[in-house]
């Protein structure tokens, strides 16, 4: 997930051992999370609550699923 020119946030869910991450029973919960964490980053930088400052994330960084958008 690419934030900025100078912020890139990546996971390594593990060995790919299916066709896709969606029939992963592995790989899909950590590519959910990766979903999830990207649009509470886009959310909150849309409205204000984190900002971008070089290379550091500011603001609230705690997140919790189902969270209102």
């Amino acid at each position: 997930m690419r934030l900025s020119d100078k912020i890139l946030v990546f996971g390594n869910g593990g060995i790919k051992d299916s066709r896709n991450w969606q029939e992963s029973k592995s790989l899909a919960p950590y590519v959910k999370l990766l979903i999830d964490t990207s649009r509470f980053i886009s959310s909150r930088i849309k409205d204000g609550t984190i900002v971008l400052v070089d290379k550091e994330i500011i603001g609230d960084l705690n997140f919790i699923r189902n969270e209102e958008e």
